[in-house]
């Protein structure tokens, strides 16, 4: 399993299906199941992709908002928002008894859909559904309410201004302390 060696603040997992969030539109643990619907196991196998597990796609936020944007574009797999995991969450799922059965890895994407931030939460040693569901409300437990593709957009805003080629807010003045920090550092 490629684990990251040190986790990226936080991970994000599109909400796919209206009926993966609860009516106040908190992420449900359907949100994160990992099935085998897709054969995983055996592609994991075929692939020689140790351990063997069932996989929950996720993007890992080593860059927050080039991350977000990939999910936010992928309407597909974020129709219904975007659940923020943080790695801190992610220990917690690990430490708890179920944790022998949880992790995760770096699984970069090539070819035409391209996405160098993919990675899986891992389901291991989780024959049964019942054990996976099980898993699954641990994940999501305690979670914040997942952001609306809307609410994702006002951000991506923020911090760059809706792909123009311009800098948003946030950006901009990420910019000037830096430039301040590094004209105090030459003197």
């Amino acid at each position: 399993m490629a684990r990251a060696k040190s986790l990226p603040i936080a991970c994000l997992r599109g909400i796919r299906k209206n009926d993966h969030r609860n009516s106040e539109g908190y992420a449900l643990a359907a949100a994160f199941l990992a099935d085998d619907r897709d054969g995983t196991l055996e592609k994991r196998a075929a692939e020689k992709r140790l351990p063997q597990a069932f996989e929950t796609s996720i993007n890992w936020e080593v860059d927050p908002v080039k991350a977000m944007r990939i999910l936010h574009e992928d309407v597909e797999n974020s129709k219904f928002g975007i659940a923020l995991i943080s790695a801190e969450h992610l220990k917690g799922v690990k430490n708890h008894t179920l944790g022998k059965s949880f992790g995760w890895e770096c699984a970069p994407l090539a070819g035409k859909r391209a996405n160098p931030y993919h990675g899986n939460l891992l389901f291991l040693d989780c024959e049964s559904k019942a054990r996976r569901r099980e898993l699954a409300g641990v994940i999501a437990a305690g979670l914040a309410k997942p952001l609306t593709l809307d609410e994702v957009e006002q951000r991506l805003t923020f911090y760059h201004d809706g792909g123009a080629g311009r800098p948003g807010v946030w950006a901009q003045l990420i910019e000037a302390v830096k430039s301040v920090i590094i004209r105090r550092l030459r003197r």
